[in-house]
């Protein structure tokens, strides 16, 4: 569910990044990666973390 919101949102992204140049389409991909990547990560520690830890 989360890469094909991920998907959706890059194709997105490069439609509407056409006309800009790569390297902004290169920096928005990458902020968009590591924004994933941190809430992935953030979802994933919450449960394993001890209750009253």
């Amino acid at each position: 569910m989360l890469s094909r919101f991920a998907q959706t949102m890059t194709i997105s992204a490069i439609r509407r990044s056409s006309i800009v140049s790569r390297q902004r389409l290169a920096l928005a991909g990458g902020c968009l990666g590591a924004a994933l990547l941190l809430a992935a990560c953030g979802k994933s520690d919450a449960p394993a973390a001890p209750p009253g830890g």
